[in-house]
């Protein structure tokens, strides 16, 4: 049993360094055969991830019937096994792959049940993460007033947590500065954070507006 254990293992990784080389057939190849040994030994935990993995492969392949399928069985494991960080994970993705069908309707359900899991395990960097997802959903559909909100909260909680995807942010919130135009803009800002937008975050802001004007 550990042997097979171990091959499976082998396999698994061996389709992830095929999937980020993006070949994609040899991965799905060692991922099934992974799942094959893993279903064969019960060993459901391990097999969700495989069917996780084998949901990534077919999104971005643009397969997103499969996708959905493998990303949804890989959902009930998590979900039975009461896994939240795997769980939140599954939804993230299938938010990802929704958005990608401009089903945002959807999109924007799975990520806010993304968000509200790694919230709950204060796993901030990976909440800010399906927040910025929610808000982009949100501008895709014309929303930009609630988009400006999820950006802003979302642009709080990263800078307190960490500088990752600030320049990301700054970018998002020139777009809404543009778009909303600075009265609306300020508003919003009071709404969200309950001050003004002030000193060096202003000012990046503002740079970010004039830049998405010239470009």
């Amino acid at each position: 049993l550990r042997s097979l254990q171990n091959t499976a293992h082998t396999y698994h990784n061996m389709g992830m360094i095929a999937e980020k080389t993006q070949q994609f057939k040899l991965a799905i190849f060692f991922y099934k055969e992974a799942l094959k040994i893993r279903e064969d030994a019960n060993d459901l935990h391990n097999a969700a991830d495989d069917y996780h993995h084998l949901g990534i492969v077919a999104a971005l392949q643009e397969k997103f019937d499969d996708a959905n399928e493998y990303f949804q069985k890989a959902l009930n494991i998590y979900e039975r096994e009461g896994d939240s960080h795997r769980t939140s994970n599954a939804y993230h993705d299938l938010g990802v792959t929704a958005q990608l069908q401009k089903q945002f309707e959807s999109a924007r359900e799975y990520f806010q049940k993304a968000f509200t899991s790694r919230i709950a395990d204060k796993n901030w960097h990976e909440a800010c993460k399906s927040l910025a997802a929610l808000g982009n959903t949100m501008e895709m559909q014309g929303d930009c007033i609630d988009a400006a909100r999820i950006y802003i909260a979302s642009f709080r909680i990263s800078v307190e947590c960490s500088e990752e995807g600030i320049d990301w942010y700054t970018k998002a919130l020139g777009r809404m500065l543009k778009i909303l135009g600075e009265t609306q803009f300020e508003a919003i800002w009071r709404e969200v954070t309950g001050g003004e937008c002030a000193g060096d975050m202003r000012a990046a802001i503002w740079s970010a507006r004039d830049n998405f004007e010239t470009e």
